[in-house]
């Protein structure tokens, strides 16, 4: 693989990770809330069950319009619980709507990070095609010189034999020769199928 292909797919491969990271960042910060909000609702429970045992305090009015079987502080108490109770329903509800706003948000994030990481893969995969095919083609311009040297060898010997040879046996040189392949349209056709090949492994 050249250079500036190999720093293109490490640029787009980090970019991926990245954006995987974050998927699994929003992921942990969705689960916190998620886990808070149990928390706040255990507790509303709990007020509500404390509200259904104060409904059974029964205070009575004496004629003159006191209020007897409640002491001051147990009023102090109804009230700051009464408006503890509000407090917590207002933020309950609050954070049940986020929660169902996250919630929402939750198959998004997993459908983002399932693409970065089918991104990723393909990147990989796309990495691992082009070294293979950048050792293909060092095998292949190994094995094209080696068949050039041994072909112009023998057109050598041939040369050789020319001169020295009957010439009753010059046709056989010449049929020996149309053996030879001939090594430019050799090199035209496998550039072209190179450049098919290359053209196939794009993503």
């Amino acid at each position: 693989m050249d250079l500036p292909q190999f720093r293109e797919a490490a640029a787009r491969l980090e970019v991926v990770q990245q954006q995987t990271a974050a998927a699994e960042q929003e992921i942990v910060e969705l689960e916190r809330q998620r886990d808070a909000l149990k928390g706040t609702v255990r507790l509303l429970k709990e007020a509500d069950s404390v509200n259904v045992s104060l409904s059974d305090i029964q205070p009575e009015k004496t004629l003159t319009g006191a209020v007897k079987g409640v002491t001051v502080d147990q009023v102090e108490q109804l009230k700051k619980m009464a408006l503890r109770s509000v407090t917590d329903r207002h933020k309950v509800k609050e954070l049940t709507e986020e929660n169902t706003r996250l919630r929402s948000q939750v198959p998004s994030m997993k459908k983002r990070m399932e693409e970065a990481q089918r991104q990723q893969r393909l990147e990989q995969e796309n990495r691992r095609l082009r070294e293979e095919n950048s050792y293909l083609q060092y095998e292949l311009e190994e094995e094209r010189s080696f068949s050039e040297r041994l072909t112009d060898g023998i057109g050598r010997l041939l040369d050789y034999l020319e001169e020295r040879l009957p010439e009753r046996l010059l046709p056989l040189l010449e049929k020996a020769r149309e053996l030879l392949p001939n090594p430019e349209i050799g090199r035209q056709q496998e550039q072209q199928q190179h450049q098919r090949g290359m053209g196939g492994m794009e993503l």
